[in-house]
C-alpha cells in the first residue's frame, strides 16, 4: 500500500520502490536514470491531473494586467487553461493571444472568467499527491517493469485514490442540480 507522500522526494520514492529501485535522499543534482524517470513521470501526471481544474487550483473572474516592459499580458507555462468570453485565448511566446482577433495587446488588461494553474507537488491537497503517486507509479511500472502482477495491485490502489478525489471534489465543489446542470436551471427560469 503507498502512503500519501508529504512532499515531491517521498512521491519520487513511493515511484522507484513500485519496482524495488533504491530511494534516494535528494531530487537535486541527482544523475540517477531511474529517478530522473520518476521525476518526469509524477512532474506528467501532476500537470495531467491538475489541468481538469479542482477548486484549490482554479480561479475564476480575474484582471491580468499587462508587463510593464512590453505591454504584453504574461501566459507563464503554469497556466494550464484559461477561457475568456468572447475570445479564443491562446500562449504564444509566453504571452497571451487572442486568436479571434489576431492580437496580443491588452492595455487594459485581460479579463479571464476562469484560470487553472498549476501548483506545485507540495502544495496540493493530500488526496492530489497520493493519486498522482500511484498513478505515476503504475505508469513508471507499465514502462520499466511490465509486471502484471504489480500492475494489478497498483491498478486498484489508483482505483481507491481516484474514488477518494471524486469524494474530495464533491465535498469542496459545492455542487447544487440547480445551479450547475443547465437543462435543469433552464427549465426553472421558464417558471
Amino acid at each position: 500500500m503507498i502512503v500519501t507522500p508529504s512532499n515531491e522526494l517521498d512521491a519520487v520514492n513511493e515511484v522507484l520502490s513500485s519496482v524495488g529501485a533504491s530511494p534516494i535522499s535528494t531530487l537535486e543534482d541527482d544523475l540517477d536514470v531511474d529517478s530522473l524517470n520518476a521525476q518526469r513521470i509524477l512532474h506528467g501526471v501532476s500537470k495531467e491531473i491538475q489541468s481538469r481544474g479542482y477548486d484549490f487550483n482554479t480561479v475564476n473572474d480575474i484582471t491580468l494586467m499587462p508587463d510593464a516592459d512590453s505591454g504584453l499580458v504574461p501566459c507563464p507555462n503554469s497556466y494550464l487553461r484559461f477561457f475568456s468570453d468572447g475570445m479564443k485565448l491562446i500562449r504564444r511566446s509566453g504571452y497571451f493571444f487572442d486568436i479571434e482577433s489576431q492580437t496580443n495587446e491588452f492595455p487594459e488588461g485581460l479579463s479571464v472568467g476562469e484560470l487553472v494553474k498549476e501548483l506545485d507537488f507540495d502544495a496540493l491537497p493530500d488526496v492530489f499527491r497520493k493519486y498522482i503517486t500511484v498513478r505515476a507509479c503504475r505508469i513508471f511500472q507499465m514502462r520499466y517493469l511490465t509486471s502484471q502482477e504489480i500492475d494489478q495491485h497498483l491498478m486498484t490502489e489508483e482505483s481507491s485514490a481516484y474514488a477518494d478525489i471524486i469524494d474530495y471534489d464533491l465535498m469542496q465543489g459545492n455542487y447544487n442540480i440547480y445551479n450547475d446542470d443547465q437543462t435543469i436551471s433552464q427549465n426553472i427560469q421558464r417558471s
